[in-house]
């Protein structure tokens, strides 16, 4: 008997090569039942996970949305006729697109595209995490209004989105305030971005509120104390009620903005520590001194520049140009009342708007007092009866209280040099 023969089936090189792919790349790649070639997009996250494609595209001659069915794997199936070669397939995911991939998918029938991590970080200067940020992200040089997927930060600072390498902008936003990275690339590796806030404080005796054209979009604060908060790095317009409105810009570690006007006091010292020595207010010691007190330490905290005063000239500063909180003496020696109004002024600026005041009363020179008849003697120098006497007194400074000078008298004795 002649030996058995067996003859190849002529399956046609397209059928060979998809049958090859099919013991190469186990059940889910395979030909179908029409003899067409199954194609699969599968995008893979950072950590090899599966993720469900967004919007997929292919080219064949002309562009056209890749249609089909997931498997169990999350990937996207399509069959394409067993004659097809060269496919350029793209997808997308959170909006960020995949590089675009030609392939012969005779050979190799599976487009696999993986994403990146990327993490948006707000933290403050001091590196403390900051919850409730939120990003915004767009292609290329512009953020547009894409907002970051996960939003908000959460209690470690981050939130955290699957992205294709690409070059793309973003926004981070937190309390009123916005700051942009432009035109960044995120390679093919996980990436974090991050942002610092600037701790911004405002002293000024009032209300403020901040953001919008007219400063008027968010409470800064709503006491008369110093107050901060971690705002980020931007230029934004505040309100400061009662008073101005102005655009501050800020960046870096911290930035205080002083409208708070310095407090000033007068004060008497010497002598009998600065307490007349006399009645009604009065001093009848020459010279008096004073001090005067200039005060920034509570709102503003800025050096104290000037200590202005009419009345005397302020002497022997303390700690003008280099503390919060300086002094000056004075002293008055001019007869009568004086008046010492002094004002302060720091290094931002800021005056006191009220001056403060203090009366200095000298009387150092004693009164006078004249007698005189109300009556004229005959020629021989003789009044023929009684003469009244008639008093005046006087005093250039602090004046004769009334009743204190003496009131006429009467002389009716007979005689020379009646008193």
């Amino acid at each position: 008997m002649r030996a058995p023969t067996f003859r190849p089936l002529a399956l046609g090189a397209a059928a060979i090569l998809a049958f090859g792919l099919v013991i190469g790349l186990g059940s889910d790649t395979s030909v179908s039942a029409a003899g067409e070639i199954k194609v699969t997009v599968c995008i893979m996250n950072s950590n090899g996970v599966h993720l469900v494609p967004g919007t997929t595209y292919y080219k064949i001659g002309s562009t056209a949305y890749f249609t089909g069915t997931l498997d169990a794997n999350q990937c996207l199936n399509r069959d394409f006729p067993a004659t097809t070669t060269n496919v350029e397939v793209w997808t997308t995911y959170n909006n960020t697109p995949s590089a675009h991939v030609t392939k012969n998918v005779a050979i190799d029938p599976v487009f696999t595209f993986q994403t990146r991590q990327v993490t948006l970080k707000l933290q403050t200067s001091d590196d403390a995490p900051l919850a409730g940020g939120t990003g915004k992200y767009g292609l290329g040089g512009a953020y547009g209004t894409w907002n970051f997927p996960g939003n908000p930060t959460n209690a470690s600072g981050e939130v955290a989105a699957q992205l294709f390498p690409g070059v793309y902008s973003f926004e981070m936003s937190y309390q009123g305030t916005a700051q942009p990275k432009l035109s960044l690339t995120i390679p093919d590796a996980d990436t974090t971005l991050v942002w610092e806030t600037t701790t911004v404080t405002i002293a000024y005796p009032g209300q403020v509120s901040y953001g919008g054209p007219v400063g008027d979009s968010k409470w800064f604060k709503q006491t008369t104390a110093t107050e901060s908060k971690e705002l980020l790095p931007s230029t934004v317009r505040f309100h400061l009620r009662g008073g101005i409105t102005t655009d501050l810009t800020f960046s870096g570690d911290a930035f205080t903005y002083d409208a708070a006007p310095p407090m000033v006091g007068v004060s008497l010292v010497d002598p009998n520590g600065g307490e007349p020595d006399g009645s009604n207010g009065w001093f009848r010691t020459s010279p008096v001194s004073g001090k005067v007190e200039a005060d920034d330490t509570l709102l503003g905290a800025s050096p104290i520049q000037a200590i202005d005063c009419t009345g005397a000239a302020p002497t022997d500063f303390v700690g003008l140009g280099t503390a919060p909180f300086a002094t000056a003496g004075f002293s008055v020696s001019a007869e009568g009342a004086t008046t010492i109004s002094c004002t302060a002024t720091d290094s931002a600026g800021n005056t006191s708007p009220t001056p403060a005041t203090r009366v200095v009363k000298i009387d150092t020179i004693a009164p006078t007092i004249v007698a005189s008849a109300t009556s004229a003697p005959n020629p021989n120098g003789w009044y023929p009866g009684p003469v009244t006497i008639h008093f005046v007194c006087s005093d250039g400074g602090s004046g004769i209280p009334a009743g204190n000078c003496p009131a006429d008298e009467v002389l009716s004795g007979e005689g020379a040099g009646i008193t």
